[in-house]
């Protein structure tokens, strides 16, 4: 299975169409209809309609969410898997220094990970619901994270969408937010002995 285009940037918001194409062992086409998955951003079909020849072929929607990053997109059908690469382009959250914070608030469902780009060690993730109610205290539906020298506390945060997240330096040191996951390996590696 293909999924077309391979990888896209986007800014925040933004929308691009996405189709995926089957085939079988003898490399024609076949029809497919995959489960679409993705992170970074939501999916959907239907909304966007393009004159497409192949009869093979199933078209899904993105739209980019609120976090920079590198984001997968999945089209799978039994144990088949195409994929393709999301780039949500936009300013990076800033360096926080010791007590500083950096809120960011999530309008799109999805998992949504992230690392400390000055220590890639340390690494947590956001998993916006689409269907859990707020059960954040206070009207502003905030969820407190604490960096620290061991790293993101809670490391997982569950939140409905439009909850924020409030992500505070408590170590002694400089963090930084970073969306995605730190050394992803995006192209083909051929070692050659």
């Amino acid at each position: 299975m293909d999924v077309t285009p391979s990888s896209a940037n986007l800014s925040v918001g933004q929308q691009k169409q996405f189709s995926a194409t089957g085939y079988d062992a003898g490399g024609n086409e076949v029809p497919v209809t995959p489960a679409w998955t993705t992170t970074g951003g939501a999916i959907s079909s239907g909304r966007l309609y393009t004159t497409i020849s192949s009869t093979g072929t199933q078209q899904i929607l993105y739209t980019a969410g609120n976090l920079p990053g590198r984001y997968p997109i999945t089209a799978a059908q039994g144990q088949v898997e195409g994929h393709a690469w999301v780039t949500i382009l936009g300013a990076s959250p800033p360096d926080l220094a010791p007590g500083q914070s950096y809120e960011h608030t999530f309008t799109f469902a999805g998992h949504y990970p992230y690392y400390d780009r000055h220590n890639t060690g340390l690494r947590g993730i956001v998993v916006v619901n689409p269907t859990l109610a707020s059960s954040l205290s206070g009207l502003d539906a905030t969820a407190v994270v604490s960096i620290t020298a061991e790293g993101f506390v809670p490391f997982t945060v569950t939140i409905s969408i439009s909850d924020t997240v409030r992500w505070t330096n408590t170590d002694t040191i400089t963090h930084a937010i970073n969306g995605g996951e730190p050394y992803r390996v995006y192209l083909p590696l051929v070692v050659r002995h």
